[in-house]
């Protein structure tokens, strides 16, 4: 068996769309669930809060919604050029993970919240 009968393991003859059409899907269902997300946090922002604090407690809400994805950018960049990708990905897993547990302890309330309270009407 000469070298030309050995298999290239890349092979580049073939057009397979498989892969990009489910990073592409992949990536839909990500932004889909980030605007979900963000949509859930102004409507607690706006139903939670008091009438006089409303419009400086929902500015400064969408400053951090705003800068919180340039910031992400920044900390994923960095992290997976110290730790790589594979680190990087597992040690954010955790972090995320660590906070969710975090906040369940500190706000237990947000445990038990399953729909919103009824105000009485003006």
């Amino acid at each position: 068996m000469d070298d030309h009968d050995v298999p290239d393991p890349v092979d580049r003859t073939r057009n397979d769309e498989r892969p990009l059409l489910r990073v592409v899907d992949e990536v839909l269902a990500t932004g889909a669930g980030d605007m979900i997300s963000v949509y859930i946090r102004q409507v607690l922002v706006q139903l939670e809060t008091p009438d006089a604090i409303r419009g400086r407690v929902s500015s400064v809400s969408s400053m951090f919604i705003g800068s919180s994805n340039t910031l992400g950018e920044f900390e994923s960049g960095a992290t997976a050029r110290w730790f790589g990708p594979v680190l990087a990905v597992a040690l954010g897993g955790i972090a995320t993970l660590a906070v969710v547990g975090g906040y369940l302890k500190l706000f237990p309330e947000l445990r038990s919240m399953d729909r919103f309270r009824r105000k009485p009407p003006v």
